[in-house]
């Protein structure tokens, strides 16, 4: 009975989290005063966070149903690390007004990156979709 209660717990928790992190908004680094690095690490957690949701939706089986919106999902990551790389170049450089807007770029990039996957789950309940 112990066990039963402990996995619906944990299934709540889990889908309740799920839902939480589909509406959670989280405030961009530019709305408060950051230096790059802790920019950075921000744009690294959000990157993570964004191929966590992409590996979780591709053993769903989602972008086997939808090839062109993985690749585009798979893209957008590879556009954020583009973008940081380009900002390292940038502050190599000495200029670092575009270095942070790179940064901030990839920032918000990794962030819609992370989302792209339940947009398309929203296309996909509305008939929505790319194909």
């Amino acid at each position: 009975m112990l066990r039963h209660r402990l996995i619906l717990f944990c299934s709540l928790h889990l889908a309740a989290t799920a839902a939480l992190a589909e509406t959670v908004e989280i405030p961009f680094s530019y709305q408060q005063a950051h230096n790059y690095q802790s920019v950075k690490q921000s744009v690294m957690s959000l990157y993570q966070w964004a191929q966590g949701e992409y590996a979780e939706h591709q053993t769903e089986g989602l972008f086997s149903q939808y090839p062109s919106d993985g690749e585009v999902i798979t893209t957008t990551l590879q556009v954020v690390t583009d973008l940081l790389a380009q900002a390292e170049l940038a502050l190599q450089a000495g200029d670092t007004v575009k270095a942070s807007a790179l940064l901030y770029s990839a920032e918000a990039t990794a962030y819609y990156a992370a989302k792209m996957p339940h947009m398309l789950e929203s296309r996909v309940k509305i008939g929505s979709t790319n194909q």
